[in-house]
Order: structure tokens, then C-alpha cells, then sequence
């Protein structure tokens, strides 16, 4: 159980931190980096449920339930297109914890 409540933290720090680390002034397009840094949370732990508090996270940081989800959408379909069907299990077309 423990480790269960460990991951989103995880998750939470790798989309923050990869996003401040690719941020260097003049050269980053921030857009870019954080989907990249919803790419890789997604990579660490290609699940539904990833995709779920991703959104949650997002959601924290002032955006809309249809802004994240755009944002999470976007972001796989540009970045790392491998993860539709995590999506599709995030949406209801299949059960939570599903992996690619």
C-alpha cells in the first residue's frame, strides 16, 4: 500500500522536474517541455491511472478538466503516440491499471 501512495509524488516531481530542467531561458518552449514531461510520467508508468492524476496534477495548476484532458491528448499524440491505447484505457475503453 505503501508503495502505491509513493508514485504520484514520483510522478508529480518528474513532470515538474523535467519541465524546469528543459526550461532554459530563450531556448525551451515550455509547451513542448511539459509534453514531454507528460510523456515520460506516462513511460514510467503506462497505466490509466497515470493518465487519470496527470490530469489531476494539471487540474491543480489552474487547468480545466478539458484543458488537461487537450493538454494529456495533445501531448501523446505528438510525443509518444505509443501510449494511445493508455489513453483509451484512461477514457473508459478499458479498465483502470491497464498496460501497454
Amino acid at each position: 500500500m505503501l508503495k502505491h501512495w509513493s508514485i504520484w509524488p514520483t510522478i508529480a516531481g518528474l513532470i515538474i522536474g523535467t519541465a524546469l530542467y528543459f526550461s532554459v531561458p530563450g531556448h525551451a518552449d515550455p509547451a513542448e517541455n511539459l509534453a514531454l514531461s507528460v510523456c515520460a510520467a506516462i513511460e514510467n508508468n503506462p497505466t490509466a491511472d497515470t493518465v487519470s492524476k496527470i490530469g489531476t496534477i494539471l487540474m491543480g495548476h489552474g487547468l480545466t478538466p478539458r484543458e488537461a484532458a487537450s493538454l494529456v491528448v495533445a501531448s501523446v499524440e505528438t510525443y509518444c503516440p505509443a501510449y494511445m491505447p493508455v489513453l483509451a484505457a484512461a477514457s473508459g475503453g478499458a479498465a483502470a491499471g491497464t498496460t501497454v
